[in-house]
């Protein structure tokens, strides 16, 4: 089982601007979630024993390795959770690194309106935008082989909101969701468990690591 996290924030989170693969560091909120995050999960095996595996956390405390996207935020999200957390150093997986945004990258939410209007509200993308459809082969690809590297073993991933969102709409789809594609805001520091059950990837609970389990998936995302 994998539990897909996103970083802390970075600094173009902060202002509000599209990120993508510009490679931006954490600011000094994300570092200091990253921090939280790492102490939460290092005290996890206090959580409880009768959960089942991939809907809690105590599983965390057997964590086997820890993965990382190439980029910046995610790097230092994952040398933070494990410095504090006493787990080995990640690994690079540059297959975990965020779809791109293209046009969009480093302008903000309202900037977008202006350039583009109309797109938002009709979630239409710029032309060179990564869509689900084309992060999916190479995330997918990294998941099988971080599976095949931990046979039975619990992994933390350090990626992207757009990583989980892709891998959460084709999954859901999978598992014969009348509307997958249906995205829920998740924040810095959420996660979602991916498992792998013998046959196939499915999805475990989502859960937020600055502030305990989340209820449901949440607000819809704008």
């Amino acid at each position: 089982q994998m539990l897909l996290v996103r970083h802390g924030q970075s600094v173009w989170n902060a202002q509000g601007r599209w990120q993508g693969q510009a490679d931006m560091p954490l600011s000094s909120e994300g570092l200091a979630q990253s921090a939280m995050a790492a102490l939460r999960l290092a005290a996890i095996g206090d959580e409880g024993a009768d959960a089942v595996p991939g809907m809690g956390f105590q599983q965390i405390q057997g964590l086997s390795a820890v993965y990382s996207s190439d980029m910046i935020r995610a790097q230092e999200t994952a040398r933070i959770i494990c410095g504090q957390a006493g787990l080995a150093t990640s690994v690079n997986e540059t297959r975990l690194r965020e779809r791109s945004v293209g046009e969009w990258s480093g302008l903000t939410y309202n900037q977008v309106q202006r350039r583009w209007p109309g797109y938002l509200k009709r979630r239409l993308l710029p032309p060179s935008y990564e869509t689900d459809d084309m992060v999916l082969p190479r995330v997918l690809a990294a998941l099988d082989a971080i599976r095949q590297q931990h046979p039975g073993e619990s992994v933390l991933l350090v990626c992207h909101a757009g990583i989980i969102y892709a891998i959460e709409a084709y999954l859901k789809a999978q598992a014969g969701s009348r509307n997958p594609r249906r995205r829920y805001r998740i924040g810095n520091l959420g996660s979602r468990w991916v498992i792998w059950d013998g046959a196939r990837f499915k999805l475990g609970r989502r859960v937020n690591l600055l502030a305990g389990f989340e209820a449901s998936d949440g607000v819809e995302e704008d």
